[in-house]
């Protein structure tokens, strides 16, 4: 079975060898092509790409988003399983083939997969692992935020496909649900098979202008939370899944969409979003999910 890895690059020269590198050596694989696509300025670093499996796409600067957005438009067709792709990591040999053994068996349904991530710092050196949650979320946590990391993420054709249909005339209402959160809450959201690997199998390197990590002083919990925003990020997500893939989504999902959309309007449907228990995985976290949409914030 073919597979595409889509890598979008933009002022990566540091590292993208090292990447490449750890593509071109994947375990038992059949590769499709290697992707780049430059969202940017003019890189000889990407002339110097020479392998047969590798496509290297100059493109005008679109944002990550957006980038990769184009990288599954020019995606093979006869290709079975896609991969995004940073370029400054290092794959273990072992990453492509362990998601498609794990996704082979939903071959007939949308499915994707991501796991954890082993973080390192620019040398390659163990940080310890990344410290998002781990296993799959509910759709409705999915609307909270995101724990499947871009390049760990592997999906099947199906799902390609229905992500792929809707780009040509696609409605980007938020640019901070970004291409991996997008697919996930998609994936969930239609009803599709979602696997959490819980064993990294990427080197997620860690520098200035990469760094992931906890939210752990109080004032930048409460600043991530939404009470003092106005822009109420969550609902933009939800009108922007719902406007341009309501019509396969699953009918749950579809009336949580346009609760969402609507609850400020509505003290009733304000209450049934509050009761909700999906949302949140503490008491806590439960209380604040509540008082964003007792105050219209979410």
């Amino acid at each position: 079975m073919k597979v595409d890895i889509l890598l979008s690059f933009y002022k990566g020269e540091q590292y993208i060898d090292d990447q490449v590198e750890s593509i071109l050596n994947q375990d038992a694989i059949n590769l499709s092509k290697l992707l780049i696509r430059n969202d940017g300025e003019y890189s000889k670093k990407l002339t110097e790409f020479k392998n047969e499996s590798i496509n290297v796409i100059q493109g005008e600067n679109l944002g990550v988003k957006y980038s990769f957005f184009e990288l599954i438009k020019q995606s093979n067709n006869d290709s079975s399983y896609f991969a995004f792709c940073d370029q400054d990591d290092v794959w273990k040999k072992d990453k492509v083939k362990t998601a498609i053994d794990m996704l082979n068996p939903y071959q007939d349904v949308p499915a994707m997969y991501f796991s954890k991530a082993m973080l390192v710092d620019d040398k390659l050196s163990p940080i310890g692992l990344d410290t998002f949650e781990d296993g799959v979320f509910d759709f409705e946590r999915t609307l909270i935020k995101n724990n499947a990391i871009g390049c760990t993420i592997i999906f099947n054709k199906k799902l390609r496909d229905i992500l792929k249909s809707r780009l040509p005339n696609y409605n980007c209402i938020s640019e901070s649900f970004l291409h991996d959160h997008l697919l996930y809450a998609l994936c969930s959201g239609i009803g599709g098979k979602i696997i959490f690997d819980a064993t990294p199998h990427i080197y997620y390197r860690q520098h200035q202008n990469n760094v992931v990590g906890n939210r752990t002083g109080l004032i930048k919990k409460i600043r991530a939370n939404g009470i003092f925003n106005t822009n109420r990020v969550r609902s933009s997500w939800a009108k922007e899944l719902y406007s341009n893939f309501s019509d396969v989504l699953a009918p749950n999902n579809k009336i949580l969409l346009e609760n969402i959309i609507n609850y400020r309007s509505n003290w009733k449907i304000r209450l049934i979003l509050m009761r909700n228990k999906k949302f949140s995985k503490s008491i806590i976290e439960k209380m604040n999910i509540s008082l964003l949409f007792l105050l219209g914030k979410f």
